[in-house]
């Protein structure tokens, strides 16, 4: 399986990255990538940039560089038991590529977070559910899967986290499950480093062992990716 975007990526920007924006895009063009997404650390996180940084890409970064179209984008914070994230919404809807991921303990350390997610795909600024399978956070699978599927969030496999030496991820689970109820998912590196750029070799490992088909990996080829985009009303961004 073949993958021409990576959409979670993080710059010096975020202050535990390593990489500039160009660093990104170059490594991206070296390895086949049409698409990739900057999405820095939201500004409420301590080692995030200034808003300001996020709404100025539009205007100071290319819409293409080295041939690898840029999506303009923000990984933010689910951080109330409401579903909520630690940015208004009205700092996130110009954005092109909003990931919603929980990086610590949602308020009062619910021990489920099946009805946190289900709040958060009412949310229609979000895009990406991410780290969809991290075991400190977990959810009932057979009930928000569909309900990812059917308000159109894309489910994150996430290659740091599957390849991470000290954490045990049920990623092999959720994409069974993913399979089972047809939701489709993406690939993504969470780099942060550019070198790490369009590394998926955990990912495809799993995909290529339970057989998963590839017209649900959205990043898997140009016409998915397109599809998912015209569904979003992303498609006309490089216009």
């Amino acid at each position: 399986m073949n993958f021409i975007a990576d959409t979670h990526t993080h710059t010096v920007g975020s202050t535990h990255a390593y990489s500039t924006v160009l660093e990104n895009a170059r490594v991206a063009a070296e390895r086949g990538l049409h698409y990739l997404a900057i999405t820095d650390h939201v500004p409420n996180d301590q080692d995030a940039p200034h808003i300001w940084h996020f709404h100025n890409m539009e205007r100071s970064i290319d819409r293409e560089l080295f041939g690898v179209k840029m999506l303009f984008g923000m990984e933010t914070s689910i951080t109330g038991a409401d579903g909520s994230l630690n940015i208004e919404t009205a700092e996130i809807m110009h954005l092109d590529w909003v990931i919603a991921s929980v990086h610590f303990p949602v308020d009062g350390n619910p021990s489920d977070y099946t009805e946190i997610y289900e709040r958060v795909a009412d949310n229609p600024f979000v895009d990406v559910i991410g780290h969809s399978a991290h075991p400190f956070y977990p959810f009932d699978f057979d009930k928000i899967l569909p309900i990812f599927r059917d308000k159109n969030k894309l489910v994150e496999i996430n290659e740091t986290q599957i390849t991470h030496k000290h954490r045990f991820i049920n990623y092999r689970e959720l994409l069974l499950k993913c399979m089972k109820f047809e939701v489709p998912v993406i690939i993504n590196s969470d780099a942060h480093f550019c070198n790490r750029i369009g590394e998926f070799y955990g990912a495809i490992k799993i995909l290529d062992e339970i057989n998963f088909p590839e017209e649900l990996v959205v990043n898997s080829s140009e016409k998915n990716f397109i599809r998912y985009l015209k569904i979003r009303g992303k498609e006309n961004l490089w216009i």
